[in-house]
C-alpha cells in the first residue's frame, strides 16, 4: 500500500518534471487574429468570477489535482484527517481557501435549489446542472453579471474565493454560516459564500449587489424538483 509520505513526494517530482519540460516564456510568441480575441474575451467574462470549485469525485480525480500543485492535503496523516473532518478556511495569496475533509453527501439527482429571488432587471442567461453541482448565471441590460451555484460535499473538496483587499464579515444564511467578501471597488462582484450541512453543499453567489441584496437573494434559495 502506498503511503501519504511516498505519494506526496512522487507528485512533487511529478510537478518539477512538468514545468522543467515548459519553455520560458520569452520563447513563447503567437499572433491571435482578431476574431480569436474576441471570443477568448466572451470566455473569459462568463468564466472567470471571483468563485472557482474543486469537485474531486474519485481517487483518480484527487490525484490529477496533486499534480497541479494541490498537494497539501495529502501531507495529512491519517490521523490528522479524522481530527480535521470538515470545513478548513485558509488564506494563500490573495484567496480564501475552503477545504472540505469529510464524508461525501448523497448526490441531489432529481432536486435542484435556485434563487427565488433577484434584484429587478435580471434575467438567466446561462445555466448549467448535474447531481453534484449547479450554476447559474444572470445578466441585466447593461450586460452586468451575477452568478450562483452550489457544490455537493465530497470527500476531498476546494473551493476558491478571490478575497485580495475585500473586507470579510461573518454572518448566518438562514441559520447557516456564511462569509460575505465585499470587494473595495465600488461596481466590482461581491461574494457570499454559505455551507448548508443539512444538504451537504457549499453555495454562493457572486455579484455587484449591496450586501442587502446578496443576503436576499442567498436567503431566498429553494428546493425545487426537477422535471
Amino acid at each position: 500500500m502506498i503511503s501519504d509520505k511516498d505519494l506526496y513526494e512522487a507528485a512533487r517530482k511529478v510537478d518539477e518534471a512538468i514545468l522543467a519540460s515548459l519553455p520560458k516564456p520569452e520563447e513563447c510568441e503567437a499572433t491571435f487574429s482578431r476574431r480569436f480575441e474576441r471570443k477568448m474575451k466572451k470566455i473569459i467574462r462568463r468564466v472567470d468570477h471571483p468563485v472557482r470549485y474543486w469537485v474531486q469525485k474519485s481517487v483518480a480525480c484527487f490525484l490529477v489535482t496533486v499534480l497541479l500543485g494541490s498537494s497539501c492535503l495529502l501531507a495529512l496523516s491519517s490521523e490528522a484527517r479524522a481530527i480535521f473532518l470538515g470545513w478548513i478556511r485558509e488564506i494563500r495569496e490573495g484567496w480564501s481557501v475552503y477545504h472540505y475533509i469529510g464524508e461525501e453527501k448523497d448526490s441531489l439527482e432529481g432536486i435542484t435549489y435556485h434563487p427565488t429571488w433577484v434584484p429587478d432587471g435580471y434575467e438567466v442567461v446561462a445555466e448549467y446542472s448535474d447531481p453534484w453541482h449547479l450554476n447559474i448565471e444572470y445578466q441585466n441590460a447593461d450586460e452586468e453579471l451575477a452568478t450562483f451555484s452550489y457544490a455537493m460535499y465530497t470527500e476531498t473538496m476546494e473551493a476558491q474565493v478571490e478575497s485580495d483587499g475585500a473586507e470579510v464579515k461573518h454572518i448566518f444564511v438562514n441559520g447557516h454560516p456564511a462569509d460575505l467578501y465585499l470587494d473595495p471597488n465600488l461596481g466590482d462582484a461581491n461574494v457570499l459564500v454559505w455551507m448548508n450541512d443539512d444538504i451537504g453543499a457549499l453555495f454562493s453567489i457572486s455579484a455587484s449587489f449591496s450586501s442587502d441584496e446578496i443576503i436576499k437573494m442567498a436567503e431566498s434559495v429553494e428546493r425545487q424538483e426537477v422535471e
